[in-house]
């Protein structure tokens, strides 16, 4: 009996863990407006960021400081797709892309549901063809700063 009790004990230990790391989002401070990272991409995938919490109302936008390849450094001839993406249910479903960004452009992500509070995430990847992996330094602005 006590074997059974010590593996129900575990399982019950298993199980909240891993509903609380899969759903451990992001929370940013209150003077914070965003987000910079960096993004290694590989031939034909994309890369998806962390899950950030939005509180406030407000525009957000996609910054893309500088690209490289394994061959070229710089690269400003790269094309980044930023696609926002929010979890509504538990499910992950796009909102917006950017259009294409090179080195130096931001896109904003505009619209009720890109603007309103939620949990937000990107899906980062190169839009033109390439042999390379490509890095992609950038900046993610998620909430406007409180004034």
């Amino acid at each position: 009996m006590k074997v059974f009790k010590y593996s129900f004990m575990v399982l019950t230990f298993a199980i909240v863990a891993n509903v609380t790391m899969t759903y451990a989002d992001r929370y940013l401070e209150n003077w914070q407006i965003g987000v910079t990272g960096t993004a290694e991409i590989h031939v034909g995938q994309s890369v998806k960021t962390e899950a950030f919490v939005k509180e406030r109302f407000g525009t957000q936008s996609f910054y893309n400081q500088k690209t490289f390849t394994t061959s070229t450094d710089p690269c400003p001839k790269c094309d980044i797709l930023a696609t926002l993406q929010k979890r509504v249910n538990g499910t992950w479903s796009d909102v917006k892309s950017s259009n294409n960004t090179r080195m130096g452009q931001r896109n904003y992500f505009n619209g009720n549901t890109a603007e309103a509070p939620g949990v937000f995430r990107l899906s980062i990847k190169r839009n033109n063809l390439t042999a390379a992996i490509t890095y992609v330094l950038y900046e993610w602005e998620i909430q406007p700063a409180i004034n």
